[in-house]
């Protein structure tokens, strides 16, 4: 052939460990540049070499080799697995369909191999629909951490069905990530169910995950294949990668450790979680109010904070809601805390200035039905987008007695991801990528947007002559109701 490739396992002794299991699942964690997806197309090629030979000689496997989007699986997956099985070489690649049939490698038993790969990508529903309907004998995950649940468990149900005509030697799923952060499935699944495994469900039998050392170890693997075959040269990979990093991107991708990572395109650049994440929960202080920032309709979210003298903002805790009116999630879930840990606070509520708009039924609005329970509320002066954020990002960019002004208890565990990377300015695939002026509507933004109304109430700075909270001085604004415009300001 005129070709020769050798995968070495002697540099990745993980990966060895990861290749010698049969364990139905297994995922491989390690940081940038480990070898991670090299390992599993290895394994791809180790498994279809080895399954019984079928009465016709021939050894076949069918594998769905999948990704979070089309962009990504091109110019990464298959790219890795071009480089190790280059099409013209060792088989026949369909372009149109994304298929790539291995085919030309030679076995001295006089036997054949034909691996069928079939590449997938989530951002497209024709190919999810049809990865769930796929007959495969098993699947890699790559980068699974970007990857729902919901389409790792279905695919699994699609392993075990090819080949039909002989036993299948071994099926299941591979995986391979960059640590994910500790809200994930991935964490919750392999560091506290399968651990646990207490009504003996043969979690730990079926489920494996394989961490790599950090790369900034003595331990770190891959070094030879970072450095080109000179191990001090891969070593300074990581120490030029950390250079000026985030301490949990350098937690992530030097170390190889669970962290929060910012990925995507965030709405607040200038969030970081190792400086605004105070260590341990934030205790509200007594003699100035909490405030409460909502956001309204079928998803309700609440932000309690409070701001302190000389421009402090904290952020005490967060509700969110799912297909729940206002009444409900107040008067269930937001009022029961306040009443258990605030009692004898002042509550300074505020909202979307929509919410005064009258419901068809009984012609109450979200104002009305805060005030019958108890908290009075402004509603917001603006819920232009841009002003919004912007009042949230004057907070994350103050200093106060050089310390930062704005500081989030770590049980907001919503508005931390979203800070971090869940709360994004939406993608506009084509050609061209644009990017939205807007930010995405998803399980993120609510508590946000809550989050965005309380400090638009501390924003004195705004250009109405909306009386707000101000240094170390409350001012709360007039509202009246009457019978023509429901709520106005006087």
């Amino acid at each position: 052939m005129g070709f020769e490739r050798t995968y070495d396992y002697a540099d990745v002794p993980t990966i060895r460990r990861f290749n010698q299991s049969d364990k139905f699942f297994r995922l491989l964690m390690g940081a940038f540049g480990s070898g991670k997806s090299s390992g599993c197309v290895a394994e791809i090629i180790d498994r279809g070499m080895r399954q019984e030979p079928s009465p016709d000689g021939v050894r076949r496997t069918k594998w769905a080799v999948v990704r979070n989007t089309y962009k990504q699986l091109i110019d990464t997956t298959q790219q890795t697995f071009f480089y190790w099985l280059p099409p013209d070489l060792f088989g026949s690649y369909n372009i149109t369909n994304h298929r790539y049939i291995i085919n030309k490698i030679p076995l001295q038993d006089g036997t054949k191999v034909e691996i069928d790969i079939i590449f997938r990508a989530l951002d497209k529903e024709d190919d999810v629909r049809n990865l769930l309907s796929l007959e495969l004998t098993g699947a890699w995950f790559n980068e699974v951490r970007e990857i729902s649940r919901f389409i790792v468990n279905h695919t699994e149900g699609r392993c075990g069905r090819y080949p039909k005509d002989v036993p299948i030697t071994w099926t299941g799923v591979i995986a391979d990530t960059n640590p994910p952060d500790q809200y994930s499935w991935i964490y919750k699944f392999f560091e506290e169910t399968v651990p646990k495994d207490e009504n003996h469900e043969g979690l730990v039998d079926r489920y494996e995950i394989f961490k790599q050392p950090s790369g900034r170890s003595d331990q770190a693997e891959n070094l030879l294949g970072l450095g080109n075959g000179d191990k001090e040269v891969g070593r300074k990979y990581y120490t030029n990668l950390a250079i000026g990093k985030d301490p949990e991107f350098v937690k992530v991708y030097c170390d190889g450790e669970y962290g929060l990572t910012r990925d995507g395109k965030p709405v607040y650049r200038n969030y970081m979680d190792s400086v605004h994440c105070a260590k341990e929960e934030i205790e509200a202080i007594k003699g100035f109010p909490i405030i409460a920032g909502y956001d309204f309709g079928h998803t309700p979210a609440c932000a309690l904070c409070q701001f302190l003298p000389g421009g402090r903002f904290n952020v005490l805790r967060e509700f969110w809601s799912e297909d729940s009116g206002i009444r409900k999630f107040v008067s269930e879930v937001v009022k029961p805390y306040i009443l258990a840990k605030y009692r004898g606070f002042e509550i300074v509520s505020t909202g979307d200035k929509s919410g005064i708009k009258r419901n068809d039924t009984d012609e109450r609005n979200c104002f009305i039905e805060l005030k019958s329970l108890g908290y009075p509320a402004t509603p917001s002066y603006t819920n232009a987008p841009l002003t919004r954020i912007n009042s949230v990002d004057i907070l994350l960019t103050k200093m106060v007695e050089g310390k930062p002004a704005f500081q989030i208890s770590p049980s907001c565990e919503m508005l931390r991801r979203g800070f971090i990377s869940e709360y994004q300015y939406k993608i506009f695939k084509g050609i061209r990528e644009r990017v939205d002026e807007k930010p995405d509507k998803n399980d993120f933004s609510h508590i946000h947007d809550a989050l965005q109304y309380a400090a638009l109430l501390v924003d004195s700075g705004n250009s109405n002559g909306v009386r707000g909270i101000s240094g170390n001085r409350y001012e709360p604004p007039v509202i009246a109701i009457r019978p023509t415009t429901m709520l106005a300001w006087t």
